[in-house]
C-alpha cells in the first residue's frame, strides 16, 4: 500500500516537473520574441498547469479500468476545451486582456499541452496493453 503510494507521489512529481519545464521554456521563448504577451502569460501557464494535473489524475484513477480509459480522455478533453474557451472569455471581459494576442498566447499554451497530454495518454495505453498481455501469457 505505501509502495503504491509512493510510487504515485513520484509519478505525480515528474508530472509537475514536466508541466513546470515546458512552462519555463515556453515562457522564455515568448519573453524573447514576444515580451509584449508577458502580462498575461503567468495565469495561462498556472490554468494548464492545473488542469493538466487534475486531466493526469483522471486517467490516473481509470489505470485499472482500461475500457473508461478512452471516454475519460475524451470527456477530459471537451471539458478543458470549455474551460480554455471559458478563460479566454473570463480573460478579455473581466480583466480586459487584449483579446488577438491573448487568444493566441492561450491556444499556442493549448497546443503543446495538447501534445504533450497525448505522449502521457499514449504512455498509459501502452502500459495498459503491456499489462493485458502479460495476463494472457501468465494464464497460459
Amino acid at each position: 500500500m505505501i509502495r503504491v503510494f509512493k510510487l504515485k507521489l513520484k509519478m505525480y512529481f515528474l508530472l509537475l516537473g514536466v508541466y513546470v519545464a515546458v512552462v519555463l521554456l515556453s515562457g522564455l521563448g515568448f519573453y524573447l520574441f514576444a515580451p509584449q504577451y508577458m502580462e498575461f502569460f503567468s495565469a495561462i501557464s498556472v490554468f494548464y498547469c492545473v488542469t493538466g494535473l487534475v486531466y493526469n489524475y483522471a486517467l490516473d484513477r481509470c489505470r485499472y479500468q482500461p475500457n473508461k480509459l478512452v471516454t475519460t480522455f475524451m470527456v477530459a478533453r471537451m471539458v478543458k476545451f470549455l474551460l480554455t474557451i471559458a478563460f479566454l472569455v473570463v480573460g478579455v471581459k473581466v480583466f480586459q486582456w487584449e483579446r488577438a494576442p491573448f487568444a493566441i498566447v492561450l491556444m499556442c499554451n493549448y497546443f503543446l499541452y495538447m501534445v504533450l497530454e497525448l505522449h502521457i495518454f499514449r504512455r498509459y495505453s501502452m502500459w495498459h496493453s503491456k499489462r493485458k498481455s502479460s495476463r494472457r501469457n501468465a494464464k497460459k
